[in-house]
């Protein structure tokens, strides 16, 4: 096992230059963003602390995979030998298994929406997924941008749409936090109700 690294906020991991089979996030937050050739990052997956990160060994001839700390965070790297040391072990399996259900089913999501549902909807999708399980006492540290990189649009989009947010009551907006006023309210919205 290559052990565990400590990567400071905002600093890159780059695993995948290291060719590990799975990463695991044993604190922390991180974020896997690809970067096109032209620079246009666009994060796929927010991973928290017991998060499994992998299936994405190297480059693509159109784009590049990074994992980048979003707070102060320690990954744990596996081999591909290792990997199946972990598959062997009941518990872990099922810990791996988890953990990349929920990455496959958060881009299945993110493609569905972005194909059928206005940009306020996913944008209210995404809010709620992430004050679930990145949000503390109702309050998310996500930036404008960090959002636009997310939902692949430009940073004033995600502006606006927060403003329209605020104003119908539904979250209030701090430097760089986010707090959520009317959880059923934004479900309603993302759902294309309201």
């Amino acid at each position: 096992m290559r052990g565990s690294r400590k990567y400071l906020q905002a600093e890159e991991v780059y695993f995948l230059r290291d060719n590990p089979a799975i990463v695991l996030v044993e604190k922390g937050l991180v974020k896997l963003y690809v970067l096109t050739p032209e620079g246009r990052e666009r994060i796929l997956f927010i991973a928290g602390s017991g998060d499994y990160v992998g299936g994405l060994d190297g480059e693509e001839e159109s784009c590049t995979y990074y994992l980048q700390a979003k707070s102060s965070s320690r990954i744990k790297y596996f081999s591909h030998s290792e990997l199946s040391e972990i598959l062997s072990n009941t518990g872990g399996a099922l810990a791996l298994l988890e953990s990349l259900d929920r990455q496959v089913g958060f881009l299945a999501r993110e493609l569905r929406e972005s194909t059928f549902l206005p940009f306020r909807s996913r944008l209210a999708s995404a809010l709620l997924t992430f004050f679930h399980r990145h949000g503390r006492n109702g309050c998310l540290n996500f930036s404008h941008q960090e959002l636009a990189d997310f939902l692949g649009v430009s940073r004033i989009t995600v502006t606006r749409g927060l403003q329209g947010l605020s104003k119908a009551g539904l979250i209030s907006k701090g430097r760089k936090k986010l707090f959520l006023e009317n959880h059923e309210g934004l479900q309603q919205v993302a759902r294309g109700e309201n």
